[in-house]
C-alpha cells in the first residue's frame, strides 16, 4: 500500500478488500469486460479497424471460455462503478483511451493493483510504463510507409496529420520524420484543422512533382484523397500510403501501398499478457509491441 499512500488514494477499503479477495485463480468469474470509454457502438460497427479488433478479441476469449461484457462508460462516475464491479476478471480499454481524465489516471492506476486492466490499441504516454498495453509498433510504422515513398524515389513526402491527439498517431510521424532524416528531406505535415479539414497553405495541388503521402492511418490518407479531389488537385502524381489496412488495400484503391498492422497479433498478445497477470507470472507494467509489413497494390 506504500504506492497508494504515496500517491494520495483515499480507497473504499471494504470495496478494495472484497476485489483483492476474489482477485486470482481461485475466484475467476471467467468474465472480462471490454470497456470503451465515451464511445458508441455505432461508431464501432463503422469502424473497420476497431470492428476486426473487436472481433479477434471475442473469438479468441469465447474459444477459451470468457465471455466478454461490452461497456460504454459516459463519465468518470460511469467508469469508476464499473472498475469496482467484483463479477468480472479484469477489464481490456479499447478506444478514447486518450479522453480518459487525467484526474482519473490515479483511481484507474489503483484498480490496475487489484485486477488486469490492459490498453489496446492506444496509450497514455505519459503513464505509459505503469500500465499494461497491447498494441502496435506505430513508430516502426509510420517509418516503413515512409521508406517506402523513399525508395519509391519521392523527394517530396508529406504526413498526413488527422487525429494527432492520438499517442499512436504521433508516434507515426516520430517515424515518418526519422525516415525522413536519415535520408536528409525535409519532414513536412499537412495538419487538420478543427473542422476536421487539411489546411493546404503549404501544399500545391497543382504541383507536377511526384509526390508521397504518408497518413498517420487508412481513414487519414483515404479522407485527404478525397478531399483534394474534391479541390480538383492533381492526382496521377500523388501517391498515397496508408497505415493500419483498415480498409483492406484492393486493386483499384486510391492507396498505392498501406502498412498492415497484425490485428491478430495483437489479439493474441492481449489474451496471453491477461493470463499472465491473472496467474501473476507478470508484476510489473508491460508494454508489448505487435509488428506491421507493407502491403502495394502491385502485390494483390
Amino acid at each position: 500500500m506504500k504506492v497508494v499512500n504515496q500517491l494520495g488514494y483515499r480507497p473504499n477499503y471494504p470495496l478494495s478488500a472484497n476485489l483483492a479477495e476474489n482477485n486470482g485463480l481461485e475466484h475467476r468469474t471467467f468474465v472480462v469486460n471490454f470497456v470503451f470509454y465515451k464511445q458508441a457502438r455505432d461508431f464501432l460497427l463503422k469502424n473497420s479497424y476497431f470492428y476486426t479488433l473487436t472481433q479477434y478479441i471475442h473469438d479468441l476469449f469465447k474459444k477459451n471460455d470468457y465471455f466478454l461484457l461490452e461497456s460504454y462508460p459516459k463519465n468518470p462516475n460511469e467508469f469508476e462503478k464499473l472498475l469496482s464491479s467484483t463479477t468480472s476478471d479484469g477489464f481490456l480499454l479499447l478506444s478514447n483511451i486518450d479522453k480518459i481524465e487525467p484526474q482519473f489516471i490515479d483511481r484507474l492506476l489503483y484498480f490496475s493493483m487489484l485486477k488486469p486492466i490492459i490498453f489496446l490499441s492506444n496509450y497514455l504516454p505519459e503513464n505509459d510504463l505503469q500500465f499494461h498495453s497491447v498494441r502496435v509498433d506505430n513508430f516502426a510504422a509510420g517509418y516503413k510507409a515512409t521508406a517506402y515513398c523513399i525508395q519509391r524515389g519521392f523527394k517530396i513526402v508529406y504526413f498526413i496529420g488527422r487525429y494527432m491527439n492520438l499517442a499512436m498517431a504521433r508516434d507515426r510521424f516520430l517515424g515518418y520524420q526519422k525516415a525522413m532524416d536519415e535520408v536528409k528531406l525535409p519532414p513536412r505535415m499537412i495538419r487538420y484543422l478543427d473542422d476536421d479539414t487539411p489546411d493546404l497553405t503549404e501544399f500545391d495541388l497543382m504541383c507536377s512533382d511526384e509526390i508521397g503521402l504518408v497518413g498517420s492511418g487508412d481513414a487519414a490518407i483515404l479522407h485527404f484523397a478525397e478531399h483534394i479531389k474534391e479541390k480538383g488537385g492533381r492526382q496521377p502524381n500523388v501517391h498515397f500510403v496508408g497505415i493500419d489496412n483498415y480498409p483492406a488495400l484492393t486493386k483499384n484503391d486510391v492507396r498505392e501501398a498501406t502498412v498492415e498492422v497484425d490485428l491478430k497479433s495483437m489479439a493474441n498478445q492481449a489474451y496471453g499478457l491477461f493470463q499472465d497477470i491473472l496467474q501473476r507470472k507478470t508484476t510489473q507494467p508491460k508494454q508489448v509491441l505487435v509488428g506491421s509489413h507493407v502491403v502495394s497494390r502491385t502485390e494483390l
